[in-house]
């Protein structure tokens, strides 16, 4: 059996972010696409916006956890401000 290179309408274990990683701030005028993962000891965050097509990566030598998503996806939206 073939893997499926889309799932509802978006590449597998992709999905839209409606606020940050576990944090109840919502993410105002911005719809995100992101993945996350990690296995002891390493952990990644990939985010994209389509919106102007821009996006980031982050990978890190530690355990996954929603704090360092968070302030990743804060400095992301900072940057973001001061190019508009």
């Amino acid at each position: 059996m073939a893997l499926e290179t889309v799932h509802y309408g978006r590449a597998l274990g992709w999905d839209r972010m409606h606020q940050y990683f576990g944090s109840p701030d919502p993410i105002p005028g911005n719809s995100l696409i992101g993945h996350n993962g990690g296995d002891p000891g390493i952990g990644s965050v990939a985010v994209f916006r389509p919106e102007d097509r821009s996006g980031f990566v982050m990978m890190f030598n530690v355990t996954f956890r929603d704090a360092i998503a968070d302030d990743g996806l804060k400095l992301y939206f900072e940057m973001l401000a001061v190019m508009a």
